[in-house]
């Protein structure tokens, strides 16, 4: 690897799905990345060799192919409930390499310990790192940012978390192409493991507003490459007779994993080269009890577009939505800004321009896998070197107002009825009151127990009852106090506040007495 040279120890990460980013800023064009075969990005994996020994980036990942068992990737998707890798009861189940240990790693932890391998390769070269921008997607809850910043701390004086488009947006105003004011952006992230949309407004006095965001958690890069690896599953089984699903014509289980880890890698390096090329065909060498098989596989881009066709309309659907309810159309939008690795794929592009009318309006920067990352460097040197010590400091510097992504809202009790008390668009930081009696707020066992969840409200309608076990619905974390003595009509009081890193912090009284506080966590993050 090639390591910082410049002084200073004030950077900027995108954790990504793939790939992260760390880079610091120096100044306006000039950036200094930690490199990876000559790459500005590290590869996100993690192998075990020990329970505390481990490889990581692109050596990581190459063992594994020859050891899946050892191998984690992609695990931050798990933090927001995709089910990616060796996965039971939330937790990764990992067997060491070395001595054959099995443990089970949580997505915060492996994220954890990821980034921590990140900053001690750094610290070996260069000055210690003493403060950290991390970037989250929008659609990211409360409970995963605390979590991302508590899995950090331990290796970092500072952290602050900042919304990913946000970090894209300072990035392309500060460096390629100043916004307008009285003007739109959009930026499509389309990223490994995330999607997100995001609507900023310029106004008048020049301040860039964060208005709305839409996306899904669930869709990224890695299902476009799921897709290629079913289509030629399905071909081997057919054409082939080689059948992926039936582990007992394989030597053992690693051979097993061994084979759909090469099917899988294959289908990446697919995807990637149809962006420029179109057609893929080149041999793939498995192994069948220990002897080697090779089959030529192929896919033209056609095929590919067809395959990943309804994930790409699933993406305007949702711009779409967000322009809808916010009284907006195609012609309200300035600049589309198209962020994220995957979003080098040609019928992105094309479906964005057929969608928007204009071709002049989709922003195609060669950076887009880096824009992220380089805005966070940007707000980590405003924070930390020009000495504006938080993050409001640093968004006023950008002319950013940064808000709440989804509604916030609260059951008491052993209640499942959802009351809001942030709404979607609250401007950060937000402090809000809600009072109820005792009876409502104490559960079973006397306790005042608090559950916070996350909703978008334009997903139901007028009428609906929100429950905290609906689908949309998504859980939080919660605050419960000590066993609490009282009247059914005594006076509950519950201060709320989300910070501008959107951990909320809660406050309980009781009739004027305080009872409980602290951040809200959910226990498995």
């Amino acid at each position: 690897m090639d390591f910082f040279t410049s002084e200073g120890s004030s950077i900027g990460i995108d954790l990504g799905t793939q790939n992260s980013v760390i880079v610091k800023f120096n100044g306006k064009n000039d950036y200094t990345f930690l490199k990876e075969n000559e790459r500005c990005y590290v590869n996100s994996s993690l192998f075990f060799n020990t329970r505390n020994n481990y490889d990581f980036g692109t050596p990581a990942k190459r063992k594994g192919m020859m050891h899946p068992e050892s191998l984690l990737r992609c695990f931050k998707r798990g933090l927001s409930g995709n089910n990616t890798g060796h996965i039971e009861n939330g937790r990764y189940r990992i067997t060491c390499y070395e001595n054959k240990e099995i443990i089970d790693i949580s997505p915060r932890e492996a994220c954890s310990i990821f980034l921590k391998n990140l900053i001690d390769d750094f610290n070996e070269e260069n000055d210690e790192i003493q403060n950290l921008v991390l970037t989250v997607p929008a659609k990211f809850g409360p409970d995963i940012c605390e979590a991302l910043r508590r899995g950090a701390m331990g290796f970092v004086g500072d952290v602050v978390i900042v919304q990913e488009p946000i970090a894209a947006a300072i990035c392309y105003d500060y460096e390629e192409e100043k916004i307008e004011n009285n003007s739109s952006l959009l930026v499509y992230d389309f990223g490994a493991g995330t999607f997100d949309i995001s609507l900023l407004k310029r106004n008048n006095q020049g301040n860039l507003e964060y208005i709305d965001t839409n996306g899904d958690v669930h869709l990224g890069g890695e299902d476009l490459t799921e897709a290629i690896y079913l289509q030629w599953k399905d071909d081997l089984f057919i054409n082939e007779d080689f059948d992926l699903d039936n582990q007992s014509l394989f030597k053992d289980e690693n051979e097993h994993e061994y084979n759909i880890g090469v099917l899988k890698n294959k289908a990446e390096e697919a995807k990637i080269l149809l962006s420029s090329e179109e057609k893929y065909d080149e041999p793939i060498v498995f192994r069948m009890n220990d002897q080697k098989v090779q089959y030529n596989l192929t896919i033209t881009r056609n095929q590919f577009n067809n395959l990943i066709s309804r994930h790409i309309t699933h993406s305007i659907d949702k711009i779409k939505t967000l322009l809808a309810r916010n009284q907006m159309t195609q012609d309200d939008i300035s600049k589309v800004l198209v962020v994220g690795g995957t979003s080098f794929i040609p019928l992105i592009k094309t479906k964005l321009i057929q969608y928007f009318g204009s071709e002049d309006k989709i922003v195609s920067n060669v950076d887009k896998e880096l824009m992220i990352g380089k805005g966070a460097a940007i707000i980590a040197h405003e924070i930390y070197e020009e000495n504006q010590e938080d993050l409001k400091g640093a968004i006023s510097y950008s002319g950013i107002i940064q808000k709440v992504s989804d509604t916030i809202g609260i059951a008491l009790g052993t209640s499942h009825f959802v009351n809001e008390i942030i709404p979607r668009g609250a401007q950060l930081p937000y402090k809000t009151t809600y009072r109820c009696p005792l009876i409502e707020a104490r559960n079973s066992n006397g306790c005042i127990d608090i559950s916070f969840h996350s909703y978008d409200q334009w997903e139901f309608l007028k009428n609906d009852t929100i429950l905290t076990y609906d689908n949309r619905v998504d859980y939080i974390g919660k605050r419960v106090s000590d066993k609490v003595n009282g009247n059914d009509h005594d006076q509950v009081e519950v201060l709320v506040e989300i910070n501008n890193q959107f951990i909320i912090n809660v406050s309980i009284r009781l009739n004027n007495t305080g009872i409980d506080n602290g951040p809200v966590r959910k226990d498995d993050l």
